[in-house]
């Protein structure tokens, strides 16, 4: 079986010579690895290690218009979250709808944002 395969920038990157930066969008989902480390095995994690584009990974895996960080791609379509297709994978690539899918498929523990 193939796991999903989550997309996050590096926790610290330079962006044109200049950092380290962080990503405020990567770092809620960084947070549910840390407080849920079973997600760590469940899923493919891979650090995108250079902020600019293209990002050779994820374009070949998803396409070049599925770049940014944090995505999430499941071979199965997530039952409460939408997704688009590419490559026959269904791309998740919002920290909310990340978190629901992960819920979904993971058990961890629902958000107050999804009352």
């Amino acid at each position: 079986m193939t796991k999903d395969v989550l997309f996050l920038l590096a926790p610290a990157f330079a962006v044109d010579g200049e950092g380290p930066w962080f990503c405020p969008d990567c770092a809620p989902i960084e947070g549910l690895l840390a407080c849920y480390p079973t997600l760590k095995g469940a899923l493919d994690i891979r650090y995108v290690a250079d902020f600019a584009r293209p990002r050779a990974e994820m374009a070949a895996l998803l396409g070049e218009a599925h770049q940014g960080c944090p995505t999430l791609a499941c071979r199965d379509k997530p039952a409460s979250t939408p997704s688009v297709e590419a490559n026959g994978w269904h791309v998740v690539a919002d920290p909310g709808p990340i978190a629901r899918v992960l819920r979904e498929k993971h058990g961890i523990p629902r958000s107050r944002a999804d009352r």
